[in-house]
């Protein structure tokens, strides 16, 4: 969380310093993704770097929602159903 509220500051420095450990995050990503490919689970001629952008994407989006919710409800329980969203979008099936 902390992350995702300082990639949103408006001064470089601040974002630059955190710039390497996103990298970082971004490249795990990729690689997962990478290697689902090659494994046949997602589908033949994804576009790794667009499906890191949507999987992160993704993930930023339904925590900030959690952070700015002022209904108290469970991070936790939208696990399944973001994982079933990005799993049959990236498919091979």
């Amino acid at each position: 969380l902390f992350i995702q509220i300082q990639l949103r500051q408006s001064h470089p420095s601040v974002r630059a310093a955190i710039a390497e450990n996103v990298r970082e995050y971004f490249r795990l990503i990729e690689d997962l993704v990478a290697g689902g490919v090659e494994a046949g689970i997602f589908r033949p001629g994804l576009d790794v770097r667009m499906a890191r952008m949507l999987i992160f994407g993704t993930l930023d989006e339904v925590a900030t929602c959690w952070v700015m919710s002022r209904k108290k409800y469970s991070l936790t329980a939208q696990v399944d159903g973001v994982l079933e969203l990005l799993s049959r979008g990236l498919s091979a099936r």
